[in-house]
């Protein structure tokens, strides 16, 4: 069992108090079952037995009033009051004086059309045989009098035996400090359970009054406890208070009470009905501090078969100051079957709502007719607890469908409850509008029924679906939760707006995920709605997610979300069947539509562990574009498990696809941010594989953009791909940023399998561009590709690169391959202020169709530890060439450029080279080969070559070679110096001849690999006289000597005084001859006293 709530068991407390007051009576008071006239007015009344009659006659007539009194009013079960009044009298005034409660188990009966007040401070109990037989209206109250337009009063409390009647209208209820409770009792009822909209049958005993009267119990507190209160078309109102004020009865008979006076509660417990229903008109109000309603049925509208054009039902009225319980109840305003006209209102002001245990609110019309508004004003909070608050069009209905408006604290949807503003007829379904102060929750679901909001457009509607509005401060939908605007049958789907102050948050559950959606189902024929999201952050989860999809004929709706600080998608759900993703999607073959657009503006975008942003098709339509601009910084990361029969990969991404039979386009990607991280298996994808191109991916990075690493089994990536199943080309990768980092087994990819062509890369970066490394496990290099796969029948696309510092390492490359025979591979063109390559990294172009080409173009280019630059063919005609424009080319350690080729009338690509110094060493070779046919040319253009030379095969020197198949089919190699005039710069030499015996020097001799020079110092040389200066040699610059700072009272040199000081070192002078010292030891000397001649075997300076 669920423990009561506190306004539950007062309740509870209440009804078995007036049980045992009622049990009391019956056994301790004989006379209660009397009606005893008291002598307090000018003519009294007189009450005559007739049988289990009391006619009531007498009173004193006022004009139109006639004012009965009676010191005790109560009728026994059977018994029949009847006030037998004259034709003329509209109203009767009744009060009860004795101390007292009414309890009434009989009929009352008055003649005429007249109005009937019944007042007893004490209190009134109707029981459940309790019956009324007026022609007017019916006013049960427990007020202390009644007050009238000129002051006076009819008062029970204070009785007045003077002539202060008036004939005036009344015009209120006063209360007193205390006022007993109005209690009706009944059989009850079970019309909330058959849905039944009509009136409630006379089998029911209802307390009723004629067809357009009003029916007002007014206490204290007021209890309907399986009582049933009918007034066809009529007006029915409950309330009281429990403090001094007046309750003012209005010209319509409606109530007004007063602000600032403590209210009593209602209850409408155990099947109890309270109907107004009828051809037109009908209303019901209750007006509290606490309103509970259990097992109940509350119901006003236009009864099913009844009303004509132009109908009008009246509105069904809550008001609580503190707070409303409806549980397992219905409330209903609504247009039956083959009703016509409009059904009314549900309007709802409280603290606190709380509708639990299956409640509906339901305002609907199954007739001819527009539906009615539910309107909630809750102070506080608004709980739905498994139950719906609804506004329909249904079946073979013709209208429109009303609107849900709740303004609240915090609205909490739970357990399968639901507000639905949908259409299943002939009209537009109805918005709801939501503004909770500080939070809105929808959670979970429960037999297939999740919790949420949705206004739908039914498979056999016509109309438009409604838009969804939420205003709040944080949105939750979690385990399961649904927004949905869908439409299945003809009419547009509406949209959602969500504004949040801080965050939303989608978050998925198990078989169900949570969503946020707009889907143009298979049946319907229109547009899908937008989803708009506006908050301070933006997370989806655990398989949540925000969707916008056509099935049908019709475009999807697109998603926009607007985070001032940061959006986050995260993971798949714990059965691994969904991913935390946002969609828009033609995902039918059948569907004819195009495809919504994302886009996302915030600080910071993170999607991570298998969570995605999806554009694609799968029908006659286009792809949409996915958009998104962040301040900051993006980070895509990682990889899930997601379940699709067999465990499948589910990458971290943004993609964009043309599937399988689609013919369409596919949509774009625009990245624009401060930084861009993709790491761990994460990627971009634009993807064709139908009958149209596949999406351009592009991204703008003001500082940073990082690719990194490989996920499971996945390389992280940028992806544009046209696969072989029908035409469609691939679309570009276009990249603008600070500085590129490509690493550990990270790629960028733009490649063709099917009849389209490849896409191009292109890579603008202002400081730098990395290609660094492969995966962990050795297999996945890091590099850019284009590719024509072997069944392609399209071309390769280009790589494009403009940047200041290109660096490719530790097996990086460059790649534009061809494996078809058919197609061309596409070139590589490089433009930077400097080029590394370093230890097995590679720029190539590898063509088995043709082609292929790499254009370099850069000051400074080093090839290093066995990196090349190659374009291989193994088909086509000719083999790619390579141009490289430079003022510094180095090749070392076994690095190379190649344009080799392999197969039967193959000619080797061009090589040319335009650099002002040239040096390749340590076996680093140029070479334009061809294996099998005639070598390419090489062709090099420099002002000094070191290192290496022509030769016509490839040895273990540094080589430039164009070989052949044999010696006739050898390429050619220029090599284009500096032309040098021998006579440029001859003077013509003086007459007398210098004598050279004074020149000769009688030094040491040097002879060929013989003699040599050594010298110690900082570094900065190269290790031989013919090596140039190394990368590894220290560069020391020339710095400043600042002057010494003067301190006061003391001298201090200069700097240059100092170094004038300076002790100047001991020059060194070569040694011309030696000596023997005392001790025997050989000391050489630059001038010795007894200088020793050479040994005999030393060679003597010759001069020839």
């Amino acid at each position: 069992m669920f423990p009561l709530s506190p306004l539950k068991t007062f309740s509870s407390k209440l009804c078995l108090a007036g049980d045992i007051a009622l049990f009391c009576l019956l056994i301790t008071s004989p006379t209660l079952a009397q009606i005893v006239p008291d002598a307090t007015l000018p003519t009294n009344s007189i009450v005559t037995p007739a049988g289990n009659a009391s006619i009531i006659e007498g009173g004193t007539q006022v004009g139109g009033n006639l004012f009965h009194s009676f010191r005790e009013f109560s009728i026994p079960t059977g018994a029949e009051a009847f006030f037998n009044n004259a034709a003329n009298i509209q109203n009767i005034f009744s009060r009860v004086t004795g101390g007292n409660l009414s309890n009434i188990d009989g009929l009352i009966r008055a003649n005429g059309t007249a109005n009937l007040f019944l007042l007893n401070p004490n209190g009134i109990i109707f029981g459940p045989n309790a019956r009324l037989n007026i022609g007017g209206s019916f006013l049960a109250t427990t007020a202390s009098s009644f007050r009238f337009a000129d002051g006076t009063e009819f008062s029970a409390s204070n009785p007045q035996t003077s002539p202060l009647l008036t004939i005036s209208v009344p015009i209120g209820l006063q209360y007193g400090s205390k006022s007993g409770e109005i209690r009706v009792e009944g059989l009850g009822q079970n019309f909330a359970a058959t849905g039944a909209i009509t009136k409630f049958p006379s089998s029911l005993n209802p307390l009723e009054v004629k067809a357009g009267n009003t029916l007002s119990l007014v206490g204290g507190n007021v209890i309907i406890d399986g009582g049933i209160l009918q007034a066809e078309g009529g007006r029915i109102e409950l309330g009281g208070l429990v403090g001094e004020g007046t309750v003012t009865i209005n010209s319509d008979r409606s109530l007004s009470f007063p602000d600032g006076v403590a209210r009593g509660d209602v209850f409408i417990i155990n099947q109890a009905g309270i109907n107004a229903i009828a051809a037109k008109g009908g209303s019901i109000t209750i007006t509290a501090k606490n309103i509970d309603i259990q097992d109940s049925l509350l119901m006003t509208g236009i009864a099913q078969g009844l009303g004509s054009t132009g109908s009008m039902a009246g509105d069904l009225t809550l008001n609580a100051t503190e707070t409303i319980n409806i549980a397992s109840s219905s409330i209903r305003d609504v247009v039956g079957v083959n009703g016509i006209g409009n059904s009314g209102n549900i309007n709802i002001q409280t603290g606190s709502l709380s509708v639990t245990d299956g409640s509906v609110l339901v305002a609907s019309t199954v007739g001819k007719g527009d539906a009615g508004d539910i309107n909630i004003l809750a102070r506080d909070t608004v709980s739905f607890e498994g139950t719906d608050a609804a506004s329909l069009v249904l079946g073979v209905a013709t209208g429109k469908g009303g609107n849900i408006n709740i303004t609240t604290g915090s609205l909490l949807v739970n357990d399968g409850g639901q507000i639905n503003a949908s259409t299943s007829g002939k009209g537009d379904a109805g918005n709801v509008t939501i503004v909770a102060r500080d939070r809105v929750s929808f959670d979970g679901f429960i037999q297939d029924f999740s919790s949420g909001s949705n206004s739908i457009v039914g498979s056999k509607a016509q109309g438009n679906g409604g838009k969804i509005t939420i205003s709040t401060g944080t949105l939750s939908l979690t385990n399961g939760a649904i927004l949905a605007v869908d439409t299945n049958g003809k009419g547009n789907a509406g949209t959602i707006s969500i504004t949040a102050r801080d965050t939303v948050t989608v978050d998925g559950f198990g078989i169900i995920n949570s969503e946020i959606r707009s889907i143009l189902g298979a049946t319907a024929i229109g547009k899908g709605g937008n989803i708009n999201i506006t908050a301070r952050s933006v997370s989806v989860t655990g398989g949540g997610q925000l969707l916008a999809e056509t099935r049908g004929k019709g475009d999807a709706g697109s998603i926009t979300i607007a985070a001032s600080d940061r959006v986050s998608f995260d993971g798949v759900d714990s059965e691994g069947l969904f991913r935390s993703a946002a969609f828009t999607t033609v995902s039918s073959v059948d569907a004819e539509g195009n495809g919504g657009n994302i886009y996302i503006e915030t600080g910071s975008l993170s999607i991570t562990n298998g969570a995605q942003l999806l554009a694609n098709t799968r029908g006659k339509g286009n792809a949409g574009n996915v958009t998104i601009i962040a301040r900051d910084r993006i980070t895509l990361d990682g990889t899930g498990l997601a379940l699709s029969g067999d465990i499948l990969t589910s990458i971290s991404g943004i993609l964009s696809n043309v599937g399988p039979f689609a013919e369409g386009e596919g949509g774009d990607i625009r990245i624009e941010t401060n930084s861009l991280f993709v790491t761990n298996g994460a990627g971009l994808r634009s993807l064709t594989e139908g009958v149209g191109n596949a999406g351009n991916v592009t991204i703008i990075a003001s500082d940073t953009v990082v690719f990194d690493g490989v996920g499971l089994l996945i390389p992280t990536s940028i992806a544009s791909s046209a696969f072989q199943a029908d035409a469609g080309n691939g679309g570009d990768i276009y990249i603008e940023t600070g500085s590129l980092s490509v690493t550990n087994g990270a790629q960028l990819i733009a490649d063709t399998q099917g009849k389209g062509n490849a896409g191009n890369i292109t890579i603008i970066a202002r400081d730098r561009v990395t290609f660094d490394g492969t995966a962990a496990n050795g297999n996945v290099v890091s590099a850019a590709f284009t590719t024509v796969e072997e069944t392609a029948e399209g071309n390769g696309g280009d790589i494009n690169i403009t940047t200041n510092l290109l660096t490719l390492s530790n097996d990086a490359g460059l790649f534009a391959s061809s494996r078809s025979d058919q197609r061309t591979a596409g070139d590589i063109n490089i433009t930077a202020d400097a080029i590394r390559l370093d230890n097995q990294a590679n720029i190539a172009a590898n063509t088995k169709g043709g082609e292929g080409n790499i254009n370099l173009r850069s000051p400074s280019i080093t090839l290093r530890r066995n990196s090349s630059i190659t374009t291989d063919a193994t088909g086509g005609k000719f083999g790619g060439d390579v141009v490289v424009r430079s003022q510094f080319l180095q090749l070392r350690e076994g690095s190379f450029i190649t344009t080799n080729a392999i197969g039967e009338e193959i000619t080797g690509g061009n090589i040319r080279i335009d650099s002002d110094i040239i040096a390749a060493l340590e076996n680093s070779d140029i070479s334009a080969n061809s294996e099998n046919f005639r070598g390419g040319t090489v062709t090099i253009n420099t002002q000094g070559i070191f290192g290496t030379e022509f030769r016509q095969q490839q040895t273990s020197f540094s080589d430039i070679t164009a070989t052949g198949a044999n010696s006739e089919l050898s390429g050619e190699v220029t090599i284009n110096t500096p032309e040098v005039d021998p006579s440029s710069g001859l003077i013509e030499l003086p007459d007398n001849v210098v004598d050279i015996t004074g020149l000769v020097d009688q030094q040491c001799s040097r002879q060929a690999r013989r003699s040599s020079f050594v010298v110690i110092g900082r570094g900065g040389i190269p290790e031989g006289p013919d090596d140039p200066l190394s990368p590894e040699g220290y560069l020391v610059d020339l710095v400043t000597i600042n002057p010494a700072e003067r301190r006061e009272g003391e001298n201090v040199r200069s700097n240059r005084e100092q170094l004038r000081r300076t002790q100047l070192p001991t020059e060194i002078v070569e040694a011309t001859g030696w000596y023997t010292n005392e001790k025997g030891q050989v000391v050489l000397t630059a001038s010795a006293p007894n200088r020793m001649p050479y040994h005999p075997w030393q060679t003597q300076p010759l001069c020839k």
